[in-house]
């Protein structure tokens, strides 16, 4: 061991002079790329998907490997692509049109002097595409209202959400097409960018079918210029959706739930938003029949009903998949009267009056509403912006506000008569009304003592219906903070609701 070692100590020693070492330097020796298998061959339907794990690794004999450059070969962009990584998820995007394909995969490793091996690894992968595949979506079941639903019972305004998928990725999606009820014929077929998972359908004939409808992708206000054909009006429909890659490969059509569309046949519509209940004033069925009375004795027996929050188990039948379309339904009268109370609180009628009847309104249209409050509405927020009052009154601390089954409501304006008012209400609510805002109607309201249950005379501001125009659109929205087929005590409903509906709102 000492010889070897002395050996080469004078081997050293004699290249060595004062200046250093001197010699010839050895040329630098490239590297070379290795990927996990030298080739793969597999034809026909024995393909990979378009997405792959390659693996790689790199060897320099006289330094050390720094990165890689890895480039799809043979394909339009052949550039190479720099990466420290030694395994890479490849998305081979297919030629359009081609259902196979084969790629050719190259990497090449870079040394420390930045030499690049000269012979890259080379595999060729044939490649087949995945088929895209599709499902609808709709809102959750439940009990909120302001969640939206998909109707089993519409006016001719309609929501579908899809979600298409590709297991090559979502950039592979080319487009969706979309049919009324028939596959059988393409030139009814309406093509959707991969861009819109959503659409709004609307129909050009509300009134009587079939009808071309108007779409709104996404949430765009402004309709596609093309037309989707065959909405069945009076009759049930469906949406068939497929998705198309790039490659051409489709998916097989999906169908939507079933929705029966209601053609729109008067120009008034009420608004129900009671729910089935024990309690007779409060059943939507009652309150239906009563305000039938009440209207056909003001001269009014023209108008359709929509039972917003009628349910079918967990799951509205009536209300639509969103406000957007909702508004739009709304859109389609001149006249709506709304009805809130029994299962459903003022705050959800309220919110969801907020946010779909600003189109309404915005258009001109005319609009009666009731809403019991209660002692946990909210006095104020931004959910009383569209209305003609922009807070409810509380009353002092200790007390709250009562009604009397056998209280009347005052008229503030001529040409409105005298309502008198049929049961207990133990939490009225005034209106603090807005500027331009015209008081129809005053209540005798009481407070009552929590202490001692005892009542006296409320001398405060006590409005509780008024009237508010607006000159710019022309539109009319008269509330109320009380049932609206409660005020019939005294006989008199029917002649305001002339009053307001005739003279006020100008329906014949």
């Amino acid at each position: 061991m000492v010889s070897i070692g002395c050996a080469v100590l004078l081997y050293l020693s004699a290249c060595n002079t004062r200046d250093g070492i001197h010699g010839i330097p050895a040329e630098n020796r490239l590297p070379e790329t290795f990927m996990v298998a030298d080739t793969i061959i597999r034809a026909g339907d024995d393909r990979f998907t378009s997405t792959l794990r390659v693996h790689w690794w790199g060897t320099d004999p006289d330094g050390w490997v720094t990165g890689y450059e890895i480039r799809l070969a043979e394909m339009a962009d052949t550039s190479w692509s720099y990466t420290s990584s030694k395994d890479s998820i490849v998305l081979l995007n297919i030629p359009a049109g081609s259902d196979t394909f084969d790629a050719v995969f190259e990497i090449r490793a870079i040394d420390n002097t930045g030499a690049k091996d000269p012979t890259p690894a080379r595999l060729r992968y044939p490649v087949r595409n995945s088929p895209p595949t599709l499902s609808f979506v709709y809102p959750p079941s439940g009990s909120n209202p302001l969640a939206g639903a998909f109707p089993s019972n519409s006016f001719p305004v309609l929501h579908f959400v899809w979600q298409g998928s590709d297991p090559d990725g979502t950039a592979s999606i080319e487009r969706y097409e979309l049919s009324l009820n028939d596959t059988t014929q393409p030139a009814n077929w309406l093509s959707l960018s991969p861009a819109f998972t959503e659409c709004i359908l609307q129909a050009e004939t509300p009134g009587a079918g079939p009808s071309t409808c108007l779409v709104f992708p996404g949430n765009h206000i402004t309709p596609l210029s093309n037309r989707l054909q065959g909405l069945s009006i009076s009759d049930s429909n469906r949406l068939y959706v497929r998705v198309i890659d790039r490659s051409g490969a489709k998916s097989v059509w999906m169908e939507s739930r079933s929705v029966y569309v209601r053609a729109v046949t008067q120009n008034m519509l009420l608004v129900n938003a009671f729910t089935p209940s024990a309690i007779p004033n409060q059943n939507v069925d009652t309150v239906s029949a009563l305000m039938a009375l009440h209207l056909a004795a003001a001269g009014i027996t023209q108008y359709q009903e929509l039972r917003i929050f009628e349910r079918s188990g967990n799951t509205f039948t009536q209300l639509s998949a969103n406000n957007a379309t909702q508004s739009r339904i709304f859109d389609l009268f001149d006249h709506i009267i709304w009805l809130g109370g029994g299962g459903y609180d003022f705050d959800q009628n309220a919110a969801l009056a907020q946010y779909t009847m600003g189109r309404f309104l915005d258009g001109g249209g005319n609009l009666l509403m009731s809403l019991t409050s209660s002692a946990g509405s909210p006095v104020t927020g931004s959910l009383y912006e569209l209305f003609p009052f922009d807070s409810l009154l509380a009353p002092p601390n200790g007390y709250g506000f009562l009604l009397t089954d056998t209280a009347t409501l005052s008229p503030l304006t001529p040409n409105y008569p005298v309502l008198g008012y049929d049961r207990f209400n133990p939490a009225v609510r005034p209106l603090k009304l807005r500027g331009g805002t015209t008081p129809l109607y005053k209540a005798n309201i009481w407070l009552r003592n929590f202490s001692t249950l005892t009542l006296i005379q409320h001398g405060g501001p006590s409005t509780v219906m008024a009237l508010r125009y607006n000159p710019i659109n022309q539109s009319r929205f008269a509330f109320t903070t009380l049932e609206l087929h409660s005020l019939n005590r005294t006989g008199t409903l029917s002649t305001m609701l002339s009053q307001l509906l005739h003279n006020e709102f100008g329906i014949p």
